[in-house]
């Protein structure tokens, strides 16, 4: 799980350059915590993965849901 949730978020900085390690620690913090019935392990990448999806337009959006399936 977190290998994944860095690579992640890795390319959401990638893609906002102008956001630092420390905007997106303080986004991730604020993010609801997620079910807490799956693994332990698996909530960084869920939480990751939440981020990244809200940051994407629509379409994006959807085409990552899709490709998680």
């Amino acid at each position: 799980g977190q290998p994944a949730a860095l690579a992640l978020v890795g390319g959401l900085l990638a893609a906002n350059p102008k956001a630092s390690v420390a905007d997106v620690a303080g986004q991730l913090h604020e993010l609801p915590d997620p079910d807490e019935q799956q693994p332990v392990g698996a909530r960084p990448l869920a939480r990751a993965f939440r981020l990244v999806h809200d940051s994407l337009p629509q379409t994006a959006a959807r085409i990552l849901r899709l490709l998680a399936l």
